[in-house]
């Protein structure tokens, strides 16, 4: 594929899950089209498990040649919570830079409150001429609740084990997960392991309405207990203004809180 058809093929689908993520309706300004030229790809998700523990992950991909790249060169990547309090990030695979209350108390989250990532990259591998130095924030507000039900049930005990998900409050947008007996994540909608980066990632995300979702049977392949999670997302993404100009459209930030179920499949 030559690297005008993979920009545009790219471009198209990602502007096409932006106007999924946001319902805006398109523009022109020198700011929009910064982002739609920027091949530097910033998601960040912060990520409050059900047990308390709490997770910002930021995910770099450069989109500036033909196959998507993680950013493994990025600097003073920076994770800032209420209280304008900046946290270090630490590179923990190429292109993931993580940080977690475990490691750091301060990382709290709280409904309702303003998050913000910032980092540097002047690597023009990645960036492109126009790009290098770059100013690269992004700001998301949690979700003002937190998800307090969960519901999986099978209505039919077939090959195909389809199970269905319904939950309590809506959410703009959410994460879920299915985990077997194992501790192998057998379903997810939000995956970063390879930087194949198009607009499926953010269409892949669950939407206000309706408050229900049928969860494909190949995730309860095998009898046993199952572990369902689900996590009520605010999200910020694209040409929204509360990402710097710089970050390219298939940007965003995720602000999440989790509640789990379980379910034996016989």
């Amino acid at each position: 594929m030559s690297r005008i058809t993979y920009k545009v093929s790219l471009m198209l689908l990602i502007v096409v899950s932006y106007f999924i993520l946001s319902g805006r309706e398109g523009g022109c300004s020198e700011d929009k089209q910064k982002t739609w030229d920027s091949p530097v790809q910033a998601v960040c998700t912060l990520y409050e498990s059900a047990s308390g523990d709490v997770r910002a992950e930021l995910v770099l991909i450069s989109t500036v040649y033909s196959t998507s790249r993680f950013i493994d060169t990025a600097t003073e990547v920076e994770f800032e919570v209420p209280g304008n309090t900046r946290l270090p990030m630490s590179q923990t695979t190429a292109g993931h830079y993580v940080i977690t209350s475990a490691d750091e108390p301060r990382l709290v989250y709280e409904p309702g409150s303003s998050y913000l990532f910032k980092f540097q990259l002047t690597d023009e591998d990645f960036t492109g001429p126009d790009f290098a130095g770059g100013y690269f924030v992004g700001e998301v507000s949690a979700p003002t609740q937190r998800p307090t039900q969960l519901a999986v049930y099978q209505e039919t005990r077939g090959p195909d084990r389809v199970a269905d998900m319904t939950w309590e409050p809506s959410f703009t947008r959410a994460i879920y997960w299915v985990m077997n007996e194992q501790g192998q994540i057998t379903k997810s909608n939000w995956d970063f392991s390879q930087p194949d980066f198009d607009g499926s990632k953010w269409e892949s995300l669950l939407r206000e309405y309706p408050q229900d979702h049928e969860i494909s049977g190949l995730a309860f392949q095998a009898s046993g207990d199952y572990t369902i999670g689900f996590a009520g997302c605010n999200a910020n993404g694209g040409f929204d203004v509360a990402l710097s100009p710089e970050l390219g459209l298939g940007s965003g930030f995720l602000a999440c809180s989790e509640i789990t179920a379980t379910m034996e499949v016989p």
